[in-house]
Order: structure tokens, then sequence, then C-alpha cells
């Protein structure tokens, strides 16, 4: 019986070894997997946030595209009234100048 369990240890220290090497290999392989699924979660959240921002902004720059436009549309009624009031004076001078 000495002989056989002789005989037998390297199978059970190999099972056991093998046992081990597997558990291990196992368990890495779902802490990569856990790793990259927290990566992955990470990473859409961030582009979730990128997107919101960006379309933020964008809001953002056609309201200021729009009060660009407003503005310039108000200058260009400036420019006309100004042109007005100049040749409104202009013929206030002239009359002005003939009565004299």
């Amino acid at each position: 019986m000495n002989m056989d369990i002789a005989s037998f240890t390297p199978i059970i220290v190999a099972l056991v070894g093998s046992a081990g090497l597997w558990t291990f290999l196992k368990v890495r392989s779902e802490n990569e997997y856990k790793a990259r699924e927290a990566e992955r979660e990470y990473r859409g959240e961030f582009n979730e946030t990128l997107r919101q921002q960006v379309e933020r902004m964008s809001a953002k720059l056609d309201k200021l595209a729009d009060d660009k436009e407003e503005l310039l549309k108000e200058i260009a009624t400036l420019r006309s009234e100004l042109g007005e009031a100049k040749a409104t004076i202009k013929h206030l001078e002239t009359m002005l100048m003939q009565k004299r």
C-alpha cells in the first residue's frame, strides 16, 4: 500500500496544481472581463457627457448666431436712420443759408 500512495502522489499533486492553475486563470479572466466592462461603461458615460456638452454648445452657438443676425439688422436700421437724419440736417442747413 505504501507503494501505491507513492505512485499516486505525483498524480494528486498534478491534479491539485492544475485545479489551482485553472482557478487562477478563471479568476484572472473574470477580472479582465470586469475591467473591460468597467472601461466600456466609463467610455459610454464619457461619450454621453461629451454628446450633452456638444448639444448645449450647439444650442448656444445657434443662439449667438441669431443674436448676431439681429444685431446686424439693428445696425442696418440705425445706419439708415442716421442717413435720413444727415439728409434732414443738410436740408435744414441749406434752408437756413437761403434765408440769410
